[in-house]
Protein backbone atom coordinates (compact mmCIF):
# COMPACT_ATOMS: atom_id res chain seq x y z
CA UNK A 1 0.00 0.00 0.00
CA UNK A 2 1.33 3.59 -1.03
CA UNK A 3 2.49 5.71 1.94
CA UNK A 4 -0.38 8.71 1.59
CA UNK A 5 2.27 11.32 2.77
CA UNK A 6 5.04 10.18 0.68
CA UNK A 7 5.77 13.27 -0.99
CA UNK A 8 6.36 12.97 -5.05
CA UNK A 9 6.94 14.71 -8.43
CA UNK A 10 6.63 12.49 -11.83
CA UNK A 11 7.07 13.86 -15.16
CA UNK A 12 4.53 12.21 -17.17
CA UNK A 13 5.20 11.75 -20.76
CA UNK A 14 4.20 14.60 -22.99
CA UNK A 15 2.02 15.80 -20.30
CA UNK A 16 1.88 17.37 -16.96
CA UNK A 17 4.18 17.57 -13.46
CA UNK A 18 2.25 14.74 -11.11
CA UNK A 19 2.69 15.70 -7.47
CA UNK A 20 1.40 13.61 -4.70
CA UNK A 21 1.19 13.38 -0.92
CA UNK A 22 -0.66 16.38 0.17
CA UNK A 23 2.20 19.26 -0.81
CA UNK A 24 1.08 23.04 -0.09
CA UNK A 25 0.80 24.57 -2.94
CA UNK A 26 0.97 28.49 -2.58
CA UNK A 27 0.14 31.32 -5.13
CA UNK A 28 2.66 34.35 -5.56
CA UNK A 29 3.09 36.82 -7.72
CA UNK A 30 6.71 38.83 -8.48
CA UNK A 31 6.79 42.32 -7.20
CA UNK A 32 8.50 44.50 -9.68
CA UNK A 33 10.34 48.11 -9.53
CA UNK A 34 9.60 50.79 -12.06
CA UNK A 35 12.00 49.25 -14.74
CA UNK A 36 10.60 45.58 -14.33
CA UNK A 37 13.17 44.54 -12.16
CA UNK A 38 12.18 41.73 -9.55
CA UNK A 39 12.16 42.92 -6.06
CA UNK A 40 10.79 39.62 -4.88
CA UNK A 41 7.53 37.44 -4.14
CA UNK A 42 4.11 38.73 -2.43
CA UNK A 43 2.01 35.84 -1.11
CA UNK A 44 -1.24 36.12 -2.63
CA UNK A 45 -2.68 32.78 -0.51
CA UNK A 46 -2.86 29.25 -0.91
CA UNK A 47 -4.71 26.64 -3.22
CA UNK A 48 -6.66 24.14 -1.26
CA UNK A 49 -4.17 21.03 -0.06
CA UNK A 50 -5.00 18.00 -2.52
CA UNK A 51 -3.59 14.37 -2.52
CA UNK A 52 -3.00 14.91 -5.97
CA UNK A 53 -2.07 18.04 -8.45
CA UNK A 54 -1.80 18.05 -11.95
CA UNK A 55 0.63 20.90 -12.97
CA UNK A 56 1.23 22.43 -16.29
CA UNK A 57 4.31 21.48 -18.04
CA UNK A 58 3.47 23.22 -21.90
CA UNK A 59 2.16 26.47 -21.02
CA UNK A 60 -0.85 26.64 -23.14
CA UNK A 61 -3.44 25.86 -19.64
CA UNK A 62 -6.01 28.17 -19.06
CA UNK A 63 -6.13 26.86 -15.61
CA UNK A 64 -2.37 27.66 -14.83
CA UNK A 65 -0.73 26.45 -12.34
CA UNK A 66 -2.66 23.32 -13.31
CA UNK A 67 -3.12 21.47 -16.49
CA UNK A 68 -6.52 21.44 -17.90
CA UNK A 69 -5.29 18.83 -21.13
CA UNK A 70 -4.04 21.69 -23.39
CA UNK A 71 -1.01 19.70 -23.47
CA UNK A 72 -2.90 17.49 -25.60
CA UNK A 73 -3.89 19.69 -28.73
CA UNK A 74 -1.14 22.17 -28.62
CA UNK A 75 1.11 19.79 -29.72
CA UNK A 76 3.60 19.43 -26.50
CA UNK A 77 6.32 17.53 -26.84
CA UNK A 78 8.07 16.72 -23.81
CA UNK A 79 10.57 15.19 -23.78
CA UNK A 80 13.20 16.25 -21.64
CA UNK A 81 16.47 17.90 -23.04
CA UNK A 82 18.53 18.78 -20.19
CA UNK A 83 21.85 17.97 -19.67
CA UNK A 84 22.50 15.66 -16.76
CA UNK A 85 26.26 17.38 -16.45
CA UNK A 86 26.61 18.52 -12.79
CA UNK A 87 25.70 22.07 -11.89
CA UNK A 88 29.36 22.90 -11.41
CA UNK A 89 30.08 21.50 -15.12
CA UNK A 90 27.77 24.01 -16.57
CA UNK A 91 28.75 27.22 -14.69
CA UNK A 92 31.02 29.82 -15.68
CA UNK A 93 32.99 31.34 -12.30
CA UNK A 94 32.61 35.02 -12.28
CA UNK A 95 35.34 36.79 -9.59
CA UNK A 96 34.75 39.59 -7.80
CA UNK A 97 36.33 41.25 -4.88
CA UNK A 98 34.16 40.21 -1.85
CA UNK A 99 32.57 37.37 -3.68
CA UNK A 100 32.41 35.22 -7.09
CA UNK A 101 29.58 33.74 -8.59
CA UNK A 102 28.62 30.79 -10.75
CA UNK A 103 26.63 30.75 -13.40
CA UNK A 104 24.74 28.18 -15.42
CA UNK A 105 22.78 30.18 -17.99
CA UNK A 106 21.37 27.13 -19.31
CA UNK A 107 18.85 27.20 -16.57
CA UNK A 108 17.85 30.85 -16.41
CA UNK A 109 14.22 31.31 -16.12
CA UNK A 110 14.02 35.19 -17.00
CA UNK A 111 12.82 36.34 -13.79
CA UNK A 112 14.88 39.21 -13.04
CA UNK A 113 16.37 38.86 -9.94
CA UNK A 114 19.61 39.28 -11.19
CA UNK A 115 19.19 42.92 -12.42
CA UNK A 116 17.99 44.37 -9.10
CA UNK A 117 20.27 47.43 -8.01
CA UNK A 118 22.23 46.52 -11.04
CA UNK A 119 23.35 43.38 -12.93
CA UNK A 120 24.93 40.72 -10.47
CA UNK A 121 27.43 40.11 -12.74
CA UNK A 122 28.39 44.15 -13.07
CA UNK A 123 27.91 44.38 -8.75
CA UNK A 124 30.62 41.29 -8.75
CA UNK A 125 33.12 42.48 -10.75
CA UNK A 126 32.98 46.11 -10.47
CA UNK A 127 31.42 47.07 -7.07
CA UNK A 128 34.04 46.41 -4.37
CA UNK A 129 31.42 47.64 -1.09
CA UNK A 130 29.95 45.32 1.51
CA UNK A 131 26.67 46.48 0.57
CA UNK A 132 27.25 44.89 -3.11
CA UNK A 133 27.92 41.96 -1.73
CA UNK A 134 24.82 41.60 0.51
CA UNK A 135 22.69 42.47 -3.00
CA UNK A 136 24.84 39.54 -4.74
CA UNK A 137 23.67 36.91 -2.18
CA UNK A 138 20.11 38.33 -2.22
CA UNK A 139 20.24 38.17 -5.78
CA UNK A 140 21.57 34.84 -6.25
CA UNK A 141 18.91 33.76 -3.64
CA UNK A 142 16.04 34.79 -5.13
CA UNK A 143 17.51 33.16 -8.36
CA UNK A 144 14.20 31.12 -9.30
CA UNK A 145 15.94 28.48 -11.28
CA UNK A 146 18.86 27.80 -9.16
CA UNK A 147 21.05 29.58 -12.29
CA UNK A 148 22.95 31.75 -9.81
CA UNK A 149 25.16 30.24 -6.76
CA UNK A 150 27.07 33.06 -4.35
CA UNK A 151 30.80 31.96 -3.17
CA UNK A 152 31.57 34.35 -0.14
CA UNK A 153 35.43 34.61 0.49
Amino acid sequence: MKNKSEKKIKILPNGPYQITGNVPLNRLRFICDEKGASLGYEPMGEYPVQETYHLCRCGNSKSKPFCDGAHITCGFDGKETASHKPYEELAERIEGVFIDVLDAECYCAVARFCDTFGSTWNLTTESMTPRAKDIIIQQCNDCPSGRLTAITK
